[in-house]
C-alpha cells in the first residue's frame, strides 16, 4: 500500500529537514556569531590596552614634535617643520624656529585636500583639512593635525579608528604643507578665507598652541571617530566660541566640512557653493608660482576680491 509520504518521495517532493540537521545549522550560526564577537572583543581589548608614546621609530616628517609656547603676547615655535622641494623635485627635510607677536596674526584660512574613495566614485566625504595663518611681516604658518606614522607605515582608515597611530599637531611652513601636497603628492587643494575676526583668530592660535603643548607633555592617540584632523579643529574653534561648529557628519567625513562652513557663513557665501569651490581651488596656482620668493603673497593676491570680511571683533553669526 502506497502511503502519502511514499507518493511525495516518488514525485520528487522534499521532506522537512530532520531535527538533527536543523540543530546543526543552529549550532553553526552560534559558532559563527561567537567567533565574530570574540574577534571584536579582541580588537577592542587590544586597542584599550595600548598606550600612546612619543618613543617610536617615526616616519620622516614625524620624527620631531613641535614645541609651542605663548608668553607675553609672543608665540614661539621650536621645530616648525620646513620640508621643501628642491630643483630636482626631491623633498629636503628641515626644521626651523619662528617667533611672532600674536597681535601680528592677520587672518586664517581653511584648506581642504580631498581624496578619492574607490570604489565609490563621486563620494566626496574623504579629505584632509588644516589651517593657515597670515602673519604681518612674516611668512604664513600652518597647523595640520595628523596621524603620526612609524617608519614604513601607511595610513589606513580602519586602523585609524583603533588607536593605531599617535596624534600629532604639525606646525609648518606653507612650503611644507601646501606646496608639498600640490607638487610632490600631486593632490588637489582648496584654500578658503575664514570670515572670523582677528581677535577670534588669535584666540584660535592660542588654543592650538595650548593643545600642542599638552600633547608634548602627554601623548594621545589619533582616532578617526574622536580625534581626527577635522574634529580637533572644530573642537578648537568651539573652545574659542562655544557652539561655533555644531557636531555634524563633517566631523567624521571632512570632505563635507566645506558644506558646513558655507552654510554657517564662515567662508564666502555670496555665490553658489560649487562656484565658491572653483574660486578657491589653488593647486594649479601653487604649481605655477611655488618657485617665486614671494609665493605666499602671489597666492593670496590671486584669491583677492573675496566678499567683505567681518568687522574687527565680530564673527559671522
Amino acid at each position: 500500500m502506497k502511503t502519502r509520504s511514499n507518493r511525495r518521495r516518488r514525485h520528487g517532493a522534499t521532506t522537512e529537514p530532520s531535527w538533527s540537521v536543523t540543530a546543526a545549522r543552529r549550532r553553526g550560526r552560534y559558532v559563527l556569531a561567537a567567533a565574530v564577537l570574540a574577534v571584536a572583543c579582541w580588537v577592542v581589548f587590544t586597542a584599550a590596552l595600548q598606550r600612546p608614546s612619543h618613543v617610536r621609530d617615526w616616519e620622516s616628517g614625524f620624527e620631531r614634535l613641535p614645541s609651542v609656547t605663548v608668553a607675553d603676547g609672543v608665540l614661539s615655535i621650536h621645530n616648525l617643520r620646513d620640508y621643501r622641494l628642491d630643483g630636482d623635485g626631491v623633498v629636503r627635510p628641515g626644521f626651523v624656529d619662528q617667533s611672532l607677536r600674536l597681535d601680528d596674526i592677520e587672518r586664517a584660512w581653511f584648506l581642504v585636500e580631498p581624496f578619492s574613495a574607490l570604489p565609490f566614485d563621486g563620494f566626496k566625504g574623504i579629505a584632509h583639512t588644516y589651517f593657515a595663518f597670515d602673519v604681518k611681516g612674516q611668512p604664513p604658518i600652518t597647523v595640520s593635525i595628523e596621524a603620526r606614522r612609524e617608519r614604513g607605515e601607511t595610513f589606513d582608515l580602519g586602523r585609524g579608528m583603533l588607536n593605531q597611530y599617535e596624534l600629532m599637531y604639525i606646525w609648518a611652513t606653507e612650503e611644507d604643507t601646501t606646496v608639498k601636497r600640490a607638487l610632490d603628492q600631486r593632490n588637489e587643494l582648496y584654500m578658503f578665507p575664514l570670515l572670523v575676526s582677528r581677535e577670534s583668530t588669535i584666540r584660535l592660535v592660542e588654543r592650538l598652541a595650548a593643545t600642542t603643548a599638552a600633547l608634548e607633555r602627554e601623548p594621545r592617540f589619533y582616532n578617526g571617530l574622536t580625534s581626527n584632523c577635522t574634529s580637533e579643529l572644530a573642537m578648537a574653534a568651539n573652545s574659542v566660541r562655544p557652539g561655533a561648529i555644531p557636531v555634524s557628519i563633517a566631523w567624521w567625513l571632512p570632505g563635507y566640512s566645506v558644506d558646513q562652513l558655507y552654510d554657517l557663513g564662515y567662508i564666502p557665501h555670496d555665490r553658489p557653493l560649487d562656484e565658491t569651490r572653483r574660486r578657491y581651488y589653488i593647486s594649479d596656482l601653487v604649481r605655477e608660482t611655488h618657485a617665486e620668493p614671494d609665493f605666499s603673497v602671489r597666492l593670496r593676491a590671486s584669491l583677492a576680491g573675496v566678499q567683505g570680511e567681518p568687522s574687527e571683533g565680530e564673527d559671522v553669526e
